[in-house]
C-alpha cells in the first residue's frame, strides 16, 4: 500500500483524458477488439494505482457496476470516470488525506474476496519466523476472535476485519473527519493499515511516551471538583495515575471492578486516599446478574451468563445519582453497553470520555458514533497505549 507521489497522479490523469478522448472518438459505435483492449488495460491500471492493490481483475472493484454493464465495457468505463476523477482530486492534498482516502477507498470499491486474497499474500510475503509471532494472538489478546496462525493454517481473523471493514466504512470516513488533531487522524490510519498488511513498523512509533495511558494533559484538565468513574478499575492503577498527575485534585473517585480477587488488591493499593467509593459491580445498559468468567482473570477479567461468582450488572445512571465529571472505560468489550446505561449523564452531565475502542474492531467506529446519538458537541481524539503485535489499548477521548 503506497502514497502516490503528484508525478503518478499526473500521469493517471493523463490516462484519464486519454480515455475520454478516446470514448468520444468511438461514441455510439461498436468498439473493435483493438480499442476494447486498450480501453481495459488502461482501466486496469487506473483500478490498480487507485486502490491499492496488485493485479486486480476488473470484476474486483465496482462489482456493482460491473454487473450493471455487462455486456458494454464503454459504458462501464463512462460511469467510472467520475470515480477515478474523485479519487484523483481527494489525493491531492495533504499526505495524510490521501493516505486515508486510499484505505477509504479500497474498502468502498474493492470486492471482499480480493481484499482477502491480497492481505493474505502480504502475510504470507513475511519470513515464517515473523509469521510465526502472530500463532499467539489468541492466547496474548483473549478479544481477538480469529487467527493467524501459520501451523494450522488458520487465517481466520483476515475475514472478520474484512467484513468489519466493509461494513463500517462509512463510519470510517465520518471518525476521520471527526477527529480533532492530525496525531488522532495518523493513529486510525495506522490501525486500520496495519489490520490488512501486519506491518509492525505502522505501530512502533505510535505508542504514547509522555502522558499516562487516559490521562493526556493535551486533551484534559482537571481541578478539585472532579467526580471521576473509573469502570474497569483492575487494581487501581489508573486511578493512581490520575492523583499522581494531578496531585490528588478530586472530590471523588468510583472505582469499578468485577473480580474480588481483585477488587482486595485495589482497595490495599488505594487504601491512604480519602473518598474513592468501590463498586464491586459490572457496569452495563440494565440491571442484570450475570458470573464472573472463571477462565479470564485480571485485567482481562469478563463476566457470562453462567459461573459460580455472581456479579451485580448496574447501569451508571442508575447507580450514581449525583454529576460526573470524568469516565474511563475498559471492561473487556461491554463499553458500548456501558454507555448506553450512562446515557442520562452524558447527556445531562457532559462527562470527559475516555473509552477502550480496541476489544471488538467496530467499536473504534462505533463508540465514537454512539456518543454523537447522544451528545454533538463533543470532540474526539485517539491515542494509542499498545506495546504488542496487535494494535490494543488506543482509547478515544471525547473533551
Amino acid at each position: 500500500m503506497r502514497y502516490i507521489q503528484l508525478q503518478d497522479l499526473n500521469d493517471l490523469e493523463g490516462i484519464i483524458v486519454s480515455i475520454e478522448a478516446l470514448l468520444k472518438r468511438v461514441n455510439n459505435r461498436e468498439l473493435s477488439n483493438e480499442v476494447q483492449e486498450v480501453l481495459a488495460i488502461a482501466s486496469d491500471q487506473l483500478n490498480n494505482s487507485l486502490f491499492m492493490s496488485v493485479n486486480l481483475d476488473w470484476d474486483c472493484v465496482i462489482p456493482d457496476y460491473d454487473e450493471m454493464y455487462a455486456n458494454d465495457r464503454s459504458k462501464q468505463i463512462e460511469a467510472m470516470l467520475p470515480v477515478w476523477k474523485l479519487s484523483l482530486e481527494r489525493r491531492r492534498g495533504l499526505q495524510i488525506d490521501s493516505e486515508f482516502w486510499s484505505l477509504y477507498e479500497y474498502f468502498k470499491y474493492v470486492n471482499r474476496d480480493a481484499i482477502i486474497s491480497n492481505a493474505m499474500a502480504i502475510f504470507q510475503s513475511y519470513t515464517e519466523n515473523y509469521q510465526r509471532q502472530f500463532t499467539s494472538l489468541p492466547q496474548r489478546y483473549t478479544f481477538l476472535t480469529g487467527k493467524l496462525d501459520i501451523e494450522q493454517n488458520d487465517y481466520s481473523l483476515i475475514p472478520i476485519y474484512v467484513d468489519m471493514m466493509k461494513a463500517e466504512v462509512e463510519n470510517f470516513k465520518w471518525l476521520y473527519n471527526k477527529l480533532a488533531d492530525y496525531r488522532s487522524k495518523q493513529v486510525l490510519i495506522r490501525i486500520v493499515r496495519f489490520w490488512f498488511t501486519f506491518d509492525l513498523n505502522d505501530l512502533g512509533d505510535l505508542h504514547e511516551n509522555i502522558f499516562k495511558d487516559y490521562f493526556d494533559l493535551d486533551l484534559l484538565s482537571c481541578d478539585e471538583n472532579e467526580i471521576m468513574v473509573d469502570c474497569g478499575a483492575y487494581v487501581g492503577d489508573s486511578v493512581l495515575d490520575y492523583i499522581h498527575t494531578w496531585g490528588g485534585r478530586y472530590r471523588k473517585i468510583y472505582a469499578y471492578e468485577i473480580s474480588p480477587d481483585t477488587m482486595n488488591q485495589m482497595q490495599q493499593n488505594l487504601e491512604k486516599y480519602e473518598n474513592i467509593i468501590f463498586r464491586q459491580k459490572a457496569v452495563g445498559s440494565m440491571q442484570a446478574k450475570m458470573y464472573l468468567d472463571e477462565e479470564t482473570e485480571g485485567a482481562g477479567a469478563r463476566i457470562t451468563q453462567t459461573g459460580k461468582i455472581c456479579v451485580e450488572v448496574v447501569p451508571l445512571d442508575e447507580d450514581i445519582e449525583e454529576p460526573v465529571s470524568i469516565i474511563k472505560m475498559d471492561i473487556e468489550g461491554a463499553e458500548r453497553d456501558a454507555l448506553i446505561g450512562a446515557q442520562r449523564h452524558i447527556v445531562q452531565d457532559r462527562p470527559r470520555l475516555l473509552v477502550c475502542t480496541y476489544h471488538k474492531p467496530e467499536d473504534l467506529f462505533q463508540i465514537p458514533r454512539l456518543i454523537e446519538s447522544m451528545r454533538d458537541d463533543y470532540a474526539y481524539y485517539l491515542r494509542f497505549n499498545g506495546r504488542g503485535i496487535w494494535p490494543c489499548d488506543h482509547v478515544l477521548f471525547a473533551v
